[in-house]
């Protein structure tokens, strides 16, 4: 039963390592996300509301994977016990329920390449804000108390 705990509370090294390379590798996916985006929108052509829709909504995933990094960063920062950040892992999991469903759900509708597209960015950007809240959520209540 002292697993889970174990495994949550293990780093790789130094706290100071870990929460910079969380926040390096959640920038670095920000920053990429948007001409990776731009190049599948522009290799399934559909229409331009289509493009331009898919544009804002990469524009809204870099926003929060940059977001993600600089709350990694925090959390990392703040020492909080596992019980205390209870409302991360509930965020963690329900990011987890919204891509999985969202993908299942985007694969069985069967639109054009460019809405399968805008789709799977659509859930990206959903699970993500779920997860930023989450994390949020728990740098709210350590500064509160």
């Amino acid at each position: 039963m002292r697993f889970l705990p174990s495994v949550l509370r293990r780093q790789l090294s130094g706290a100071e390592f870990d929460a910079k390379l969380g926040q390096w590798v959640c920038c670095l996916a920000g920053v990429v996300i948007l001409p990776l985006s731009v190049v599948a929108l522009v290799r399934h052509p559909g229409s331009r509301s289509d493009f331009f829709v898919g544009l804002g909504v990469a524009f809204v995933l870099a926003l929060l994977l940059l977001m993600l990094g600089m709350l990694v960063r925090r959390i990392d920062l703040l020492k909080l016990p596992a019980r205390a950040r209870w409302a991360e892992y509930l965020g963690d999991l329900a990011c987890l329920g919204v891509m999985i469903g969202g993908i299942r759900f985007v694969a069985t509708l069967g639109g054009s390449p460019a809405q399968v597209t805008l789709g799977i960015l659509v859930v990206g950007s959903l699970s993500l804000a779920v997860l930023v809240f989450g994390m949020l959520t728990t740098v709210a209540r350590a500064l509160r108390t």
